[in-house]
């Protein structure tokens, strides 16, 4: 039987400081979530929607993350995967987590349009 795989990719801003540790002495783990933000039409209406992604990467890719912090937008390749686990009250609890197998540091710069006028690339007319 042939094996299924859900690989995901995300284009967001850190949701948080990423938490970094290390284990069998050398290899890093780091933890962090990713905010992407999207429009959806509610009602007749234009809404922003921020769907939140809990994300973990190892070795390399965690020391790519080095240096960043809230609000740094970031471009996420890897896999998702449910990850269930039993609480203290007995009810059980799932996350989705995306374990990363690339991360891009992407920064936005402002450029300026031949009227003088100063764009973000973002929020760039075309």
């Amino acid at each position: 039987m042939a094996k299924g795989f859900c690989s995901i990719t995300l284009g967001g801003n850190l949701g948080g400081d990423i938490e970094v540790r290390t284990v069998r002495g050398d290899l890093q783990i780091a933890n962090f979530s990713v905010a992407v933000n999207t429009s959806q039409k509610v009602d007749g209406q234009w809404e922003d929607v921020t769907s939140w992604y809990r994300c973990v990467a190892f070795g390399k890719t965690a020391n790519k993350l080095e240096g960043l912090s809230k609000g740094s937008y970031v471009a996420v390749a890897g896999t998702a995967s449910t990850k269930k686990w039993k609480k203290d009250d007995g009810t059980v609890q799932e996350n989705l987590e995306i374990k990363v197998n690339s991360i891009d540091i992407v920064v936005k710069k402002e450029v300026e349009a031949t009227n003088g006028q100063a764009y973000n690339e973002a929020e760039m007319p075309f």
